[in-house]
Formats: C-alpha cells, structure tokens, sequence
C-alpha cells in the first residue's frame, strides 16, 4: 500500500473539513476524488501532499510516516505558475533550483528534462517561453516540471478545468498514457464527472464533514468504455453529489 491514512482529520478554526478518515490507496492506481465544493478535497490533497498538517491522525507513504514535502511526491494545480523569463525546458528544471531538494549532476538534470519533455510531447517546444505557448501546452509544461523528479506519487488539482472540452480530452489521454508508460501512482480532483470515469480505477466521493467511511466505487475497463454502463455510473454518482448538495445547504 503506497498511501495509508489513518483516522486522519482537518480543521480550520472551528469548522471540520474532516474527521476520522482512513483512506488507503495501493501503488500504482489512478484514483479520483469528486464531491461538492467545500467539502475539503483540495484540503485532503494538500495533507497527501505534505504540505497541510494535520490536527490528528497520520499518513504513511510507502510505511514511512509522512510529515513532510517529499521529492517523490509532486503536485500539479489548476494554474500552471511557469516563470514568463525562463523557456520551456528551464521551467521543467526549475524544481532541481529549489531550496532543501537534492540536486542532480547536471548531465543527469538535462537527462530527466529531456525525458519529461518527451513524455508530454514538447521536446520540440523547449526553446519556447511560456508566451508563446497555448493553454495546453502550457499545462503540459507543468505536468513534465512534475515528472521530471519521476514521482512515484503524483497529485492534480483541477489541472485541467479552465481548458477547452477538446485540449482537456487530449491532457486525460496525455495522462492515461503516461500512467501506463511510468505506473506512477495518480490521485486526481475534479468536479467533472467524465473526467473521473474516464482517468480513474477508483472513485472516492469527498463529502462535507466528511467521516469514515467515505463512499467509492472501482470503475471497471468494460464500463469505461461502455457508453450505456457509464451513463449509468455518471447518473449515479451525480445522485449522491445533489444529495451531498442538500445536505450542506
């Protein structure tokens, strides 16, 4: 099991985002989180991440207690933060210039620059700054910045929720094709319901106040790629999310 969080939970001041949750996630899965917004699935990210301790409870990586950002574990968010005066190929190696990371020779730095680049497709853009880019390719600059440290965890908050329906189902191909290329182990929020169904092997529904257990569901390859069957599951999780709804109002 690469991810084991224990009878973790959140706060902010008074209010609960969570309490109590065990979530365990094997090595290698792509998992999904949805549920409404508030409900704390960015909050829950951030602490998988490192980056947002907790009030209680623990979270092991790989049976290490996790307290820290760790160099194996990347975090890709909605915006795509690239450093306008730096090309495409600086903004990936920029995560080797951060403080407290370990740096690489640079040959060995070039090397996983390269690669990166190949892995999202932009080895030909890598002269380019971030200007001249479109929104795409700019979020492919950002999923290789994530890559290039080739992550055995890899966390995406909305990457992909202010693209277009078509530069969007590109990234979701991008990112099923470079999960079976790297098996790198894939958590993912989204509030789009066929983005979930199509990346994810699991579901795991984030409620308001959210305690254990939490609901999910194991997507299946026969329904992901039958229409009828995922028209089904989307209908059904779209019914506990409108329950969801009410609940929080």
């Amino acid at each position: 099991m690469l991810i084991r969080a224990e009878h973790i939970g959140l706060r902010y001041g008074s209010r609960p985002l969570f309490k109590q949750l065990n979530l365990h996630i094997p090595a290698h899965e792509i998992v999904a989180l949805v549920g409404p917004s508030g409900a704390g699935k960015s909050s829950l990210l951030a602490c998988l991440a490192g980056l947002q301790p907790l009030n209680e409870g623990k979270i092991y990586f790989d049976q290490q207690l996790l307290q820290r950002p760790r160099s194996d574990i990347a975090m890709m968010f909605q915006d795509p933060t690239l450093l306008p005066w730096l090309t495409v190929a600086d903004n990936v190696g920029f995560v080797f210039k951060l403080k407290n990371q370990e740096k690489p020779p640079r040959a060995q730095r070039q090397q996983a620059i390269q690669h990166a680049l190949e892995l999202v497709g932009l080895h030909a853009a890598q002269h380019l700054y971030p200007h001249q880019l479109s929104g795409g390719m700019a979020q492919r600059v950002a999923l290789a910045r994530c890559l290039v440290r080739q992550p055995r965890l890899l966390l995406l908050d909305e990457p992909f929720s202010a693209l277009d329906q078509a530069t969007r189902q590109e990234m979701q191909q991008l990112l099923l094709t470079i999960h079976a290329q790297t098996s790198t182990t894939i958590v993912v929020v989204t509030h789009d319901l066929q983005e979930a169904i199509t990346l994810a092997q699991r579901v795991i529904m984030v409620l308001p106040k959210s305690t254990d257990p939490l609901p999910s569901w194991t997507i299946s390859t026969s329904t992901k790629h039958n229409p009828t069957l995922r028209q089904q599951l989307q209908s059904h999780l779209h019914h506990h999310l409108r329950l969801a709804h009410k609940e929080a109002a």
